[in-house]
């Protein structure tokens, strides 16, 4: 299978790629459009106008829509993640829209001593699937690294599986999978070995 890695500037490629190379995929760089791949993984930091900016001056924006909706698998990570949905408080710019909602500001919720935002650091993650049988059932529940300012405060139509954590005692999702694309809001790469384990699980997955 022909995995490709986006860089627009402004991601964590590097440790995407080393991450990867760890569970055993065997990713190709991406920096512009033109070629076909079968699984495309988006990793991302910064913020959202800049990085759909970042994707139209690639070329890369319509290709991601196109490789999505052939039914392709699609992770993406952190900004990758919020740039999947149709907007974000955040900016002006209209998202890739593959999945519909979007992006909110994390608030100070309902906590006695509310953190500032962004969010920095380890929170814990549930995982609930559809399916009992799966994996994901409360066995990669835990702890992952976080580093962001907004979030996706509502889960997504019609997905199979979805992750639950707060901020200030405010829910939020952050990783889902619906179909053929998958949208992580922490960062595996950075999360130790059950990062890279449900980094492995994801990409075995949606390869299927």
């Amino acid at each position: 299978m022909k995995t490709g890695v986006i860089s627009c500037g402004g991601s964590n490629v590097t440790s995407m790629m080393n991450a990867l190379n760890y569970v055993g995929v065997d990713p190709v760089l991406v920096t512009r459009s033109g070629e076909q791949y079968d699984f495309l993984i988006m990793p991302g930091v910064g913020a959202f106008d800049s990085g759909i900016e970042r994707l139209h001056d690639s070329g890369l924006f319509y290709e991601i829509q196109e490789h999505a909706a052939r039914g392709k698998p699609f992770l993406g990570i952190c900004l990758g993640m919020q740039m999947l949905f149709e907007g974000s408080k955040e900016g002006a710019s209209r998202g890739l829209s593959v999945i519909e909602g979007r992006m909110e500001l994390l608030g100070d919720g309902t906590s006695q001593k509310p953190r500032l935002s962004p969010n920095i650091g380890y929170n814990y993650v549930s995982f609930t699937e559809d399916d009992s049988e799966q994996a994901f059932n409360g066995k990669s529940d835990g702890f992952y690294y976080f580093l962001h300012s907004y979030a996706l405060m509502q889960p997504p139509p019609n997905i199979e599986l979805s992750g639950l954590t707060t901020f200030n005692d405010a829910p939020f999702c952050p990783l889902f999978v619906r179909n053929n694309v998958c949208g992580i809001q922490f960062h595996p790469e950075r999360s130790g070995e059950r990062g890279l384990r449900l980094l492995s699980q994801i990409t075995e997955r949606l390869s299927k």
